[in-house]
């Protein structure tokens, strides 16, 4: 009777504390995001990652579903080719994320088709695409391994499983 109790106060617990933590999650990818851009500003010459402007940081898009937690982030890019800019919008269910890697660019692995990419060039034409990666966009720090570590504990707290794989700079 008294493990019943005990099961029934820590689900109750988590179900209590998961939705702060999805949110340190966000908490913690926008705080690499702020990085990424003042690195592209400031050490311009230094940074060798795809350079964006984000319109919308990472937040998690209202449902009408509390069980799903939908990460969102929205970019702007420029086509060095044909010197336009187009906006890109990334979307995945945390539950849906698998592992983190890092090759150059951080990276969430994700079920087969799991992550959503919208982009919107500047005459309005849309292109949707899905896939098994949801880039993070962050590329210019080095030996940041650590990283990775924290976001799997925040995934943990939250309720989520995911592993880190390889990490290569």
């Amino acid at each position: 009777m008294i493990n019943k109790k005990l099961f029934f106060i820590a689900f109750l617990l988590q179900w209590l504390y998961a939705p702060s933590q999805v949110q340190k999650i966000v908490k913690i990818l926008n705080r690499e995001l702020q990085k990424e851009v003042k690195a592209q500003q400031k050490d311009s010459s230094n940074y060798y990652g795809e350079r964006f402007e984000v319109i919308k940081q990472y937040s998690i898009k209202d449902t009408n579903d509390q069980n799903i937690n939908i990460l969102a982030l929205e970019i702007k890019k420029k086509d060095t080719y044909s010197n336009t800019h187009y906006t890109i919008q990334q979307e995945i269910d945390l539950s849906k994320i698998k592992a983190i890697v890092k090759d150059i660019n951080i990276i969430f692995r994700t079920d087969s088709d799991a992550s959503k990419v919208t982009e919107v060039d500047e005459n309005g034409k849309e292109s949707i695409s899905t896939g098994d990666m949801y880039f993070l966009n962050l590329s210019y720090e080095k030996k940041n391994e650590k990283l990775a570590y924290e976001l799997i504990q925040a995934f943990k707290k939250a309720g989520y499983s995911i592993k880190k794989e390889y990490w290569y700079d």
